[in-house]
């Protein structure tokens, strides 16, 4: 949300710093500049976003950090240094150069803040949030594009563009010191550690809050054991649950193995339990068994058949967890720990602080870190073609 706040402000001052036009144009033009400067910003949004995953996919290949984002960082500011010294020197005003005849000059124009976005974006590495964010962007520089073409020869505006020259070189400032933030692996709006996040990219990001509120009693969910019995979750009640989506063939799955084996280890003697649920659908009852015989988990490893249990909990991905007390209240849901392939990395240990927290009567301080992972499978390969 404070990227996408970031975006509009800077489309606000995008919208106040633009040059003036030389006659003011019809209606019916400016419902077309409009449009097509919203599906400019999308698409940009999208190359942004894109531009993200492959530096940050190539980084992960080539053996880089997230310091690969340093590049593009560069890059892009430098280029919107330049810019904004062009747009400077251009005219006999400063920051007032007459607009292009042409309508869909407005369109395609580039500026330092637009680029400021586009670095802001570089930052989300998903395609759909770097979209929204430039699409913020269009929306917050619409208003000012509309007033200066309807208003060409308004003075008002004059007096604007200092305070829209001294916001385009705060947005880049801001919008660079944002990314080099991310390549050191910090991220500025949530206040946190990156983790591991270029070693999830293609994974699925669980849900900030779970169907199920914190506090509320969870559903007495039910599962399969593997030798076909009956496993509910009244079965524990009283007992401290740990509920960790699992599968055969995550990564991310194999990454917690051994930790979550410890964590088990550690807190069965507090009467803790510890259940492993298999939801997916493409995974057969023979692999699941064959998995548990050749890379046991020390706990119970059951399967929810029909995704019943995992739509009541909503569940999205693997080693998404959910922890219930002895009342059957949900106190935590989401990841394990904040790094999922480098267990010497982890600074953040989740789970076993809110387990502590539980077991002493004390709140939980971090309610829900949504988990990364492989996406819960809810439908055989061919099954949703035969569905339609």
């Amino acid at each position: 949300m404070f990227l996408l706040a970031c975006a509009f402000v800077l489309g606000i001052l995008d919208g106040l710093w633009s040059p003036p036009r030389e006659r003011v144009w019809p209606v019916r033009v400016l419902l077309g500049q409009s449009l097509a400067r919203l599906l400019w910003c999308g698409a940009l949004g999208i190359l942004a976003g894109q531009l993200g995953v492959w530096v940050a996919e190539a980084a992960f290949l080539m053996g880089f950090g997230r310091q690969v984002f340093f590049v593009p960082a560069v890059g892009l500011l430098l280029l919107a240094l330049g810019w904004m010294g062009w747009r400077w020197r251009l005219g006999r005003r400063p920051w007032a150069a007459s607009r292009l005849v042409h309508p869909f000059a407005v369109v395609i124009r580039v500026s330092s803040l637009l680029l400021a976005a586009l670095l802001l974006a570089l930052t989300t590495w998903e395609i759909r949030q770097a979209a929204v964010a430039m699409l913020c962007f269009g929306f917050g520089a619409l208003p000012g594009d509309v007033a200066r073409s309807l208003f060409s020869n308004s003075r008002w505006w004059e007096r604007l563009q200092p305070l829209a020259a001294s916001g385009a070189a705060g947005g880049l400032t801001v919008a660079a010191l944002v990314l080099t933030a991310a390549g050191l692996g910090y991220d500025v709006f949530t206040g946190r550690a990156l983790g591991d996040d270029l070693d999830h990219l293609g994974h699925v990001i669980s849900g900030d809050d779970s169907l199920i509120a914190i506090g509320a009693p969870v559903p007495d969910v039910a599962f399969k054991s593997l030798d076909g019995q009956t496993v509910r979750l009244s079965h524990y009640r009283g007992r401290v649950v740990v509920l960790v989506a699992i599968g055969t063939r995550c990564p991310c799955v194999e990454a917690y193995r051994a930790r979550l084996n410890a964590l088990a280890q550690a807190y069965a003697p507090r009467q803790v339990v510890f259940i492993g649920f298999n939801p997916n659908a493409n995974e057969s009852l023979t692999e699941i068994r064959e998995r548990q015989k050749a890379k046991p988990f020390v706990f119970p490893v059951v399967v929810d058949e029909g995704r019943q249990a995992t739509d009541l909990l909503g569940a999205t991905c693997m080693t998404e967890c959910f922890l219930v007390d002895a009342a059957g209240r949900l106190q935590y849901h989401g990841r394990i720990d904040d790094n999922t392939y480098h267990p010497e990395r982890v600074t953040t240990h989740l789970l076993q602080e809110a387990l502590e927290a539980v077991l002493s009567g004390r709140p939980v301080n971090v309610l829900c870190r949504p988990a990364i992972g492989c996406a819960i499978v809810r439908q055989k390969p061919g099954e949703a073609q035969r569905n339609q």
